[in-house]
């Protein structure tokens, strides 16, 4: 898992990697905020670790997030996340994913799955696929996606920018929790891995269609 050289043909299965990593994704997003390890995820949770990406992201320590600040945060969220997901492959640690060590991390129809993006993302075929491989593969899929990527995002900001001021407080960051009661599909007030997954299955069923 990691380059992406030609997307001409390959659209479909950049987009179709997202899917086949989702459980992978649902799993590190899991371990992030289950900050007591008790399986579950409650709002205290999700706030301590928004309130830790608040102040890792106002980069110039004003007490408020700008949208470009913002974006900056995510996108070194994301880059953290593809890292964690790299090295969970890299059994060995040699700083590749073989085609052996992906094999042996799954079966059936998602060790399928795996064997194409694999090949989609060994841009040299040399049956390894490096960090750089990687790097590039998810540029150019997060590239494909651009503009929405950037509708999405300043949606949110506008949307937690309670006093139109066009920045974000701490407590405006914080305190509201929209994805909290869009993954709580069955409003129990807790979040469980299994309902993350399935909310990332649905997004990226979407991305496909």
């Amino acid at each position: 898992m990691k380059t992406l050289t030609t997307l001409s043909v390959s659209v479909l299965l950049a987009l179709n990697s997202a899917f086949v990593f989702a459980a992978d994704r649902a799993n590190n997003l899991f371990e992030r905020y289950d900050s007591n390890g008790d399986k579950v995820i409650t709002q205290d949770e999700v706030q301590a670790a928004k309130t830790i990406f608040f102040m890792e992201a106002d980069s110039n320590q004003d007490g408020f997030l700008t949208a470009t600040e913002l974006q900056a945060g995510l996108q070194k969220q994301q880059q953290q996340l593809q890292n964690t997901v790299f090295a969970s492959f890299d059994t060995n640690n040699d700083g590749m994913v073989s085609l052996a060590e992906l094999e042996a991390s799954a079966t059936g129809k998602r060790a399928a799955r795996l064997s194409k993006v694999f090949k989609l993302v060994d841009s040299n075929s040399d049956n390894n696929v490096t960090q750089e491989e990687w790097k590039a593969f998810k540029a150019k899929a997060q590239e494909k996606q651009g503009d929405k990527k950037e509708e999405r995002q300043e949606k949110m900001f506008n949307k937690m920018d309670l006093d139109k001021d066009g920045k974000l407080s701490k407590d405006e960051f914080v305190k509201q929790l929209p994805l909290f009661d869009r993954l709580d599909s069955n409003e129990d007030g807790v979040i469980t891995q299994d309902e993350i997954l399935q909310q990332l299955q649905k997004r990226e069923k979407k991305l496909r269609e």
